[in-house]
């Protein structure tokens, strides 16, 4: 909860205008595109049917059936008579329909709650993939603007060694100073060069991260709108915020869930025991 209200103080103090570099504009193509969040929206439609399920376990339903069969009858008479077949040969057509509507069957009312819950459990389970989302893209968007910042600091102190390298190259040169002044400048030099390559690297690494959750190129541009305020949180107590952790959290309120779920899971283990009560309306025909 800490995290999602520290996500939510970092937009709205960097929101900016319309941009491809504003964070705000970055969250928004990441909620767009990120593979994780359209998954966990592909798994909410398909709890959803979880709900319509339930509900058929409810509802009336018709069973129609029917049956063709052909018999051979043999006789035997105690007197044969001409005019009596010993043979005959039967055809028999049977089909009819039944109609049940449960009344009173425990163990289908807690399947219809198991899809209820299952369809709620799969909307706060897209809802805190959202969240996540938003904290992965404002974290990935603060570690490439932290890597830039690194790069900009690897750069100009690569510069730096660069020109104390050349002067301690002259001053040997002109015999004003040691080889190893000399020596240890081109190494300084070489350590900040390395550096800078590095920071080059992590750079990349950050703006791959980020681009992997937008779905696009990220303008080299970005960078935190000037002038920031921080700003605080209200109210501004910790007691506060775990209250409503505990009542609102999504974790929370999906942990709630899978209680109920296993609550349902043990009522159609009773209601498996338990006797039924259905209406039964048919019509056969032979």
């Amino acid at each position: 909860m800490k995290r999602a209200a520290a996500a939510l103080l970092l937009l709205a103090a960097c929101a900016e205008p319309a941009g491809a570099e504003s964070l705000q504009a970055v969250v928004d193509s990441a909620l767009a595109h990120a593979p994780a969040l359209r998954a966990a929206e592909a798994a909410r439609e398909a709890s959803d049917e979880d709900r319509v399920l339930g509900r058929a376990w409810l509802l009336p339903y018709v069973v129609a059936d029917g049956a063709l069969s052909r018999k051979t009858e043999d006789y035997r008479y105690d007197r044969l008579a001409q005019f009596l077949s010993t043979e005959v040969r039967n055809h028999e057509r049977r089909y009819g329909l039944k109609a049940y509507q449960p009344l009173f069957d425990l163990e289908k009312w807690a399947r219809y709650r198991k899809g209820e819950i299952s369809a709620a459990s799969g909307a706060l389970r897209l809802a805190r993939q959202r969240q996540r989302t938003m904290l992965e893209t404002a974290a990935a968007w603060l570690n490439l603007l932290r890597a830039r910042a690194a790069l900009a600091a690897a750069e100009a102190r690569e510069a730096a060694m660069t020109r104390l390298a050349e002067q301690a190259g002259a001053s040997f040169s002109a015999g004003t100073a040691a080889v190893n002044d000399s020596l240890a400048a081109a190494s300084r030099r070489d350590q900040a060069r390395a550096s800078r390559i590095r920071a080059g690297r992590m750079v990349d690494q950050a703006k791959a991260e980020l681009e992997s959750l937008t779905g696009e190129a990220v303008a080299d541009a970005v960078t935190p709108r000037r002038g920031i305020a921080p700003l605080r949180a209200e109210p501004d107590r910790l007691e506060a915020w775990q209250r409503r952790a505990e009542a609102a959290a999504l974790g929370v309120r999906l942990g709630n869930k899978q209680v109920e779920l296993a609550r349902a899971d043990h009522l159609q283990a009773i209601g498996g025991a338990l006797p039924k009560v259905q209406i039964v309306a048919g019509w056969n025909r032979t």
